[in-house]
């Protein structure tokens, strides 16, 4: 009978064999296997700020690898305990799990208990999927002692430990340790491990944020696992369930970053350099951001809720900022709106807006270029060029003004009178050689802010006049390297020389016009700052655009307030909506060693009192600066002419305005 009931096994077993043969159950895919011999788990992309602190994460799933030396002991007892306890015994499937299990099922009437080993569930992660039928279950099985066969147990245990998905869009025991606990896994507490162990068999149903009972129950079930498993005792296990546990919120960490937009654009400039997407890619980027200066940025646009609260009727008024280091270029501050939970929108590199007066700065340090002087005289009327008409915010006419005051009081009928003469073709070109990138339109009005330009396009003009006249492209990445800590990218090695549109002394000129701005013009409620900081207003029309672009001797920080769908704010100007977030954040930034420097006056510069209204030496007059023997020694040149008959009669003024014609309301400020 013994005999007889062996051979049925035997032939049983055949053909057990033979019906898994046929279906391909014993295939040799070796491929299949290699899909988890040769994987190279990706990390998420790093990014750091200039003092190497993290700032931001990239990754299509969050994932942080983590070698298995480097994770802690006690994290890789509580997943063998709950998972697969006999892990370091068995060859890949093990059958006292499988009859444990069995067991447990038919005791209980219903599925309780898995039987899949560690090394199963990477096959069927990896390879098979999650079908459930008995061919599937049966080729896991073979697979799972092949791959045993061809990689290491602890190979196995970091593949499964960093790939497995544990909720919340986390992806491996670091990320989840981040998600749950914003901690990093070394970090983690005993009784923290055996909640993220917990989460191997059912990432959403003991979801801890989600469902924190059922999150602490599995706990228990962990750190009773681990008792079975002698790697706690008793009273440890006692102690460990009864430590609170504190989880942090679920939320993304990006999305509550302090400086998002940047993070936006450094994986913009990233995808740029690379040429592919960088999200996941295991890489450590190390960019040019400032984490003080970024936090003044948040900060003084935050302050957009009390400046703008007597303004804000309608839509809302948005506000940005941008803050570069002019010496190389780098980007040390961006905030691309009020709140990026209301608006990812960046506005200081994809917004282009009319820059009013602020372009100004552009028309004058082109006639210092070509030889004007602060000093030389102006007169101030109405003037029709070709068809335009601009007229003066405080219709300002019939008198004389130095060049100088007539840029601070940000007067507009001069300003274009001086573009016509220097020729508005030429001047978009100098803007250009700036650094103004955005399209300019060849028209006089272009002289008062009438072409569109972007922030980043005022950042590096601001920043040439800045930095002596040389020009210095912004950029946010300093570097980038690879998963294995190799160099795949770095500025320095990429760096070019940009011809330099204006000399060392006609920067300093215009830095000395923008200082008088701030001292007796349009800006002068930040007078306190002149010393240190220098810059310009700018106002389109019906105040649409606010603006206020200036620099430190180190930091060039530029300013803009409207509303996105390009209404008129009433009553607003560039001082009042952008100059008090901007003097906010230069008050700040001068308070850091690194970047409060003082301004260096180049040699062959002199200075002179002179009469702000005839342009010639006064003892009791405003002091302003020449190149060394530009310098009045009586009346300065008269740089247009004065009107002929009756001053008082708008009909003699400039020829082409003829009395009684409308004036459009065009103006800058």
């Amino acid at each position: 009978m013994f005999m007889v009931c062996t051979l049925l096994g035997v032939a049983a077993s055949a053909i057990a064999w033979r019906l898994l043969d046929q279906a391909g159950v014993f295939q040799p895919d070796d491929h299949l296997i290699e899909k988890i011999t040769t994987h190279e788990t990706r990390s998420n992309t790093i990014v750091l700020a200039r003092d190497g602190s993290k700032i931001g994460e990239f990754y299509e799933v969050d994932r942080i690898f983590v070698p298995f030396t480097s994770i802690p002991p006690m994290m890789v007892n509580a997943i063998i305990a709950i998972e697969d306890q006999n892990f370091w015994k068995h060859y890949g499937v093990d059958p006292r799990g499988i009859m444990r299990a069995a067991i447990a099922n038919i005791s209980g009437g219903r599925t309780r208990q898995g039987a899949s080993t560690i090394s199963q569930q990477l096959v069927k992660t990896f390879i098979l999927g999650k079908e459930r039928t008995f061919k599937r279950k049966a080729r896991e099985i073979f697979l799972a002692l092949k791959l045993e066969r061809m990689i290491d147990k602890r190979r196995i245990l970091e593949l499964y430990m960093n790939e497995m998905f544990l909720g919340n869009g986390s992806y491996g025991i670091a990320a989840a340790a981040k998600r749950y606990f914003n901690k990093s896994v070394s970090q983690l507490e005993t009784h923290e491990m055996a909640v993220i162990a917990g989460l191997f068999q059912s990432p959403s149903a003991y979801n801890p944020v989600r469902h924190p009972d059922r999150a602490k129950a599995r706990q228990r079930q962990v750190l009773h696992a681990m008792l079975r498993s002698k790697f706690i005792s008793r009273e440890e296990r006692d102690k460990l369930f009864a430590k609170p546990l504190l989880y942090r919120s679920a939320s993304s960490r990006q999305d509550t970053n302090s400086a998002p937009w940047f993070l936006d654009h450094v994986r913009e400039e990233a995808n740029r350099i690379l040429g592919s997407d960088i999200k996941g890619g295991g890489l450590v980027i190390s960019t040019t951001l400032d984490p003080a200066l970024q936090a003044m940025a948040v900060e003084s646009t935050g302050l957009a809720s009390t400046v703008f609260r007597r303004f804000e009727q309608g839509s809302r008024i948005e506000a940005a900022l941008l803050a570069t280091d002019h010496g190389t270029g780098a980007i040390l501050a961006m905030s691309g709106g009020r709140d990026y939970r209301v608006s990812q929108f960046n506005r200081t590199t994809a917004a282009r807006r009319h820059p009013g007066s602020a372009f100004k700065t552009f028309v004058y340090a082109m006639a210092l270029k070509q030889g004007w002087t602060w000093a030389d005289r102006l007169f101030i009327d109405p003037v029709q060029i070709e068809g335009y008409a601009p007229r003066n915010m405080t219709d300002e006419f019939f008198t004389e003004m130095t060049l100088l005051r007539a840029f601070y009081k940000s007067l507009n009928t001069p300003a274009v009178e001086v573009a016509h003469k220097l020729g508005v073709a030429r001047l978009v070109q100098f803007a250009q050689q700036l650094g103004i990138k955005t399209p300019l339109k060849q028209e006089l009005g272009t002289a008062l802010g009438g072409s569109e330009v972007t922030m980043t396009d005022m950042a590096t003009a601001y920043g040439t006049i800045a930095n002596d006249g040389k020009v210095n492209e912004l950029y946010a990445i300093e570097a980038i390297r690879g998963a294995k800590g190799e160099v795949i990218y770095s500025r320095s090695a990429r760096k070019q020389e940009t011809p330099a549109p204006l000399d060392p002394e006609t920067s300093w000129l215009v830095t000395e016009g923008l200082r008088a701005v701030m001292r007796h013009g349009t800006a002068s409620n930040a007078a306190h700052l002149a010393a240190s900081a220098v810059g310009k207003t700018g106002t389109s029309n019906d105040s649409v655009d606010n603006w206020f672009a200036g620099y430190t001797a180190a930091v060039t920080a530029i300013v803009w307030a409207g509303r996105d769908d390009h209404q008129p704010i009433h009553s607003a100007t560039g001082s009042s909506l952008a100059l008090p977030l901007w003097q906010h954040f230069v008050a700040g930034s001068l308070q850091q060693p690194q970047w409060k420097k003082q301004f260096n006056k180049p040699d062959g510069i002199v200075e002179a009192r002179i009469d702000p209204t005839y342009g010639r030496p006064a003892g009791g007059g405003m002091m302003m600066a020449f190149r060394a023997g530009s310098q009045p020694k009586g009346n300065a040149r008269l740089r247009n002419e004065a009107p002929s008959g009756n001053e008082t009669d708008p009909a003699g003024s400039r020829p082409g305005l003829r009395q009684g014609q409308e004036v459009p309301d065009i103006f800058a400020r």
